[in-house]
């Protein structure tokens, strides 16, 4: 059993806290640029179940004193009532932005991933407050046009910002401050650092692995944007903007493997050549993706790396001449009743 010491914390929609409870947590997840989840469970004897407490929307800050970092997030759907007590699902702060979307035509002209990103953070605010705040942002270089309909806010920043006209990373980072929960978006050009002092070594701080090489490879991209003629009728004509990568090393070690997608609402050609140009890093080679868990030990201590670090692992029973390298964590998942940490992690190539 885990002797890891937990503070949980509940705080209303404007983030202010109302209690400090004792729940049974569920496993708690870290992504990369995405959502991670919880879930809380009370006993019916808890005098702090109540309907106050347990809010839909009400935000929760879990701190752990093994060197993990603080866990925040809101109370959503599913929950559920049992014959003897209560769960509350509760997914990161990342939600936040699920929940709100631009306005019906929101045009952003030359503008950099950073400003934009800084732009739609802000603008989520714009009806009610959303509970998120602007904090470091990498601004960027590149100009880009783009215009938004009604378009989910994280939607955007998972698919284009950091998924197609860069490869940036995001992440909402939770605190508590005077009493409240906050909530802080930064944008990274690449979150994380490589831990050359830390190792990942199999049967020692690491165990369960399991190794996948995954696809498809793709080396030959032809990407399609908007038709800027201004001749409806053009079609597939001069006016089309089109957009090829390709990557002649993978192409010479695995043959030609062309694929293709359309963009209709990339307008200019910049940005369809950077997303050509990401999608083309993502799919020249076949990656791998490694499941594990890991000991609270070192040389790889819970506090001496998080998500988005790039950290060595030794693991010489998986692999035709077994497997070493640098990895990146992509997600954590720590099970607070055995202490152990859940790790995906990728090849850092």
């Amino acid at each position: 059993m885990s002797n890891v010491f937990t503070q949980v914390l509940l705080a209303g929609q404007d983030g202010r806290i109302i209690a400090e409870v004792s729940p049974r947590i569920g496993p708690v997840s870290w992504r990369l640029n995405n959502v991670g989840k919880t879930t809380l469970t009370f006993s019916k004897r808890d005098p702090k179940l109540t309907a106050a407490n347990l809010q839909l929307a009400n935000r929760v800050l879990i701190q752990f004193d093994n060197g993990l970092p603080a866990w925040g997030g809101i109370i959503d759907l599913p929950s559920a009532w049992a014959r003897d007590d209560y769960t509350a699902t509760v997914y990161s702060g990342e939600q936040l932005l699920a929940l709100r979307q631009t306005a019906i035509s929101r045009v952003f002209t030359d503008a950099t991933v950073g400003t934009i990103f800084e732009n739609l953070v802000a603008e989520s605010s714009d009806i009610t407050q959303s509970g998120v705040d602007v904090g470091s942002v990498w601004i960027g270089e590149e100009l880009f046009t783009r215009d938004y309909h009604y378009a989910n806010v994280l939607a955007v920043i998972q698919n284009e910002l950091i998924g197609g006209l860069s490869t940036a990373d995001f992440y909402i980072e939770p605190s508590e401050v005077g009493g409240f929960i906050k909530f802080t978006a930064n944008l990274y050009e690449r979150r994380g650092s490589l831990k050359t002092g830390l190792m990942l070594i199999e049967g020692h701080n690491v165990s369960e692995l399991r190794r996948t090489e995954q696809g498809p490879v793709v080396n030959s991209w032809d990407f399609a944007g908007a038709d800027i003629s201004g001749d409806s009728s053009s079609g597939w004509g001069d006016g089309r903007l089109t957009s090829n990568a390709i990557d002649l090393t993978s192409a010479l070690a695995y043959g030609l493997r062309q694929g293709s997608s359309v963009q209709s609402s990339i307008k200019d050609q910049t940005s369809l050549n950077n997303v050509a140009a990401t999608e083309l890093s993502r799919t020249k080679e076949a990656w791998n993706g490694i499941e594990m868990k890991g000991v609270d030990r070192a040389p790889a201590l819970f506090a001496g790396y998080d998500v988005g670090d790039r950290i060595p692992l030794e693991a010489y029973s998986y692999g035709f001449d077994g497997f070493e390298a640098t990895v990146r964590v992509e997600g954590r998942e720590f099970f607070p009743d055995t202490g152990q940490l859940g790790l995906l992690v990728s090849e850092d190539l």
